[in-house]
């Protein structure tokens, strides 16, 4: 199956998402208020339900099929799609919800906890079906798009007491046989397949810019994070360092370079706006580390622009996980060790 990237898409994953920015922020704050927890687990459960259709979508779809992910698309009003799927009978929609809560849907309303809700996931899958279908039917083939409702949380509990016909409603143990019927109509199809490329190409025609963006993290919420280089395992920042290894009580150990590095990629990520300098860049690791050994670390990661009698290095706005393939990092040195351990090495 080829997860399809539109040269749209490819600059968006170069960009943080809010999700990379809130949990560098909840990890560094001395305080969280029930808006910003609230925030991120919304941001989490989020991510982590579209990360199991595409499980699935890899494990139980056929390999000819084409996926297209987060994709904003306008005809007549923006919208996103959380799921695009060409396969060789017809295109799908899939908007995806992982919805903890008890959801029933009676007489076109929505609750969720015995709470009338605003939102009506029914209806914005309904509406970005058809809103798909319009773009699909300006293809010299008339495409029928079948939008699925994807109620993919765990513990989530489904009641739907009104009919449905216009849309398919998928809860979770339900989700591998869906994927599999999907696969099994491809089999078994015996018409003239779809051109997945031709529709790629009139999806790309319609492809907007999305609405929402990263959040800029203001000076006052930056300021009140905790600085220091934090230990990844136990998110303390006791952190020692020696010249080739850093070390925390709680028994984890990084390469120095590594630690060096992924800091820095923190301070890039909450500062995503601006570029890289390494007096701020200092300041965020609080006295841990010398001027000399973040310029070093800069310089072999970093892009140095040079102008005048300043200069600055190209920020690459992501997390270090998102960047090893791109750093030619390998393999990141992280081990445990026991505590005894650690407190032989500090007093050496």
């Amino acid at each position: 199956m080829l997860v399809y990237q539109t040269e749209r898409l490819k600059e968006v994953i170069e960009q943080p998402t809010q999700l990379d920015i809130e949990r560098i922020i909840d990890r560094r704050s001395r305080v969280r208020s029930f808006h910003q927890e609230n925030k991120l687990k919304r941001l989490e459960a989020g991510r982590a339900g579209e990360q199991v259709v595409l499980e699935y979508l890899q494990k139980y779809g056929n390999e000819d099929w084409v996926v297209i992910q987060n994709m904003w698309l306008s005809n007549g009003g923006p919208f996103e799609a959380d799921f695009i799927l060409l396969t060789n009978h017809g295109p799908y929609l899939f908007e995806v919800k992982n919805y903890t809560s008890d959801f029933v849907y009676q007489n076109g309303i929505v609750s969720f906890n015995s709470q009338i809700a605003a939102g009506d996931p029914i209806y914005q899958t309904r509406r970005n079906q058809i809103n798909l279908e319009k773009i699909c039917q300006l293809h010299s083939r008339q495409l029928q798009v079948k939008g699925a409702l994807l109620l993919v949380g765990i513990d989530n509990y489904t009641e739907i007491h009104s009919e449905v016909e216009d849309i398919d409603i998928v809860i979770r143990t339900h989700l591998r046989r869906y994927i599999q019927k999907i696969a099994e109509k491809d089999r078994v199809f015996q018409g003239y397949p779809m051109n997945k490329k031709q529709v790629t190409n009139q999806l790309e025609r319609f492809e907007i810019n999305g609405n929402y963006g990263p959040e800029i993290v203001s000076k006052d919420i930056l300021d009140g994070l905790i600085k220091g280089i934090q230990c990844p395992f136990c998110d303390g920042f006791d952190v020692k360092i020696n010249r080739k290894v850093t070390y925390c009580p709680c028994g984890f150990k990084e390469d120095r370079e590594i630690v060096i590095l992924r800091t820095i990629c923190e301070f890039g990520v909450l500062t995503f706006d601006k570029h890289l300098r390494i007096g701020e860049s200092l300041d965020f690791f609080d006295g841990k580390i010398s001027r000399d050994s973040l310029r070093q670390v800069l310089t072999k990661y970093f892009q140095e622009i040079k102008k005048n009698r300043y200069s600055y290095f190209i920020n690459l706005k992501l997390p270090l996980h998102k960047l090893y393939e791109k750093l030619n990092i390998v393999d990141p040195v992280s081990l445990k060790m026991t505590y005894q351990e650690f407190e032989q090495i500090i007093k050496e």
